[in-house]
This record gives structure tokens, C-alpha cells and sequence, in this order.
């Protein structure tokens, strides 16, 4: 985005253990990122927006489904 910087941006591997053998793989990981964005009204944060779009899609909640 125009004017924006990335403040950090960071990756956590993470790992398991096969119970059947032993060893040790990579299962998985987790992005983290903080922006920083212009301050002036006109230009909103991407992230945020697409966000907000998906939950008024969508409805919150509207997929859950629990058992008791």
C-alpha cells in the first residue's frame, strides 16, 4: 500500500512428534506482521476491510454448530 511501511514481520514453525516413529517434522506455522499506515482518512488498511467484508457476508456465527 502506498505509504505504508512494515514495522516487523515474522515467522514460527512449529513442530510435532510422529508417535509411530519418532521423529520430529514441521506441522505447521504462523505469519505475524505489523503495518504501519497513513494517517490521512482516504486510505484504509486492506486487512481490516476484507475482514469486515467477510463477517457481513457471512453473519457471525452463522456456521457454528455445537452438540451438548
Amino acid at each position: 500500500m502506498e505509504g505504508g511501511k512494515v514495522i516487523h514481520a515474522g515467522v514460527s514453525i512449529h513442530t510435532a512428534v510422529c508417535p509411530e516413529c519418532g521423529r520430529t517434522y514441521v506441522s505447521g506455522g504462523t505469519t505475524n506482521t505489523t503495518l504501519s499506515l497513513p494517517k490521512d482518512g482516504q486510505k484504509k488498511d486492506p486487512y481490516k476491510e476484507n475482514a469486515k467484508s467477510l463477517l457481513n457476508d457471512i453473519g457471525v456465527g452463522a456456521k457454528a454448530n455445537y452438540a451438548v
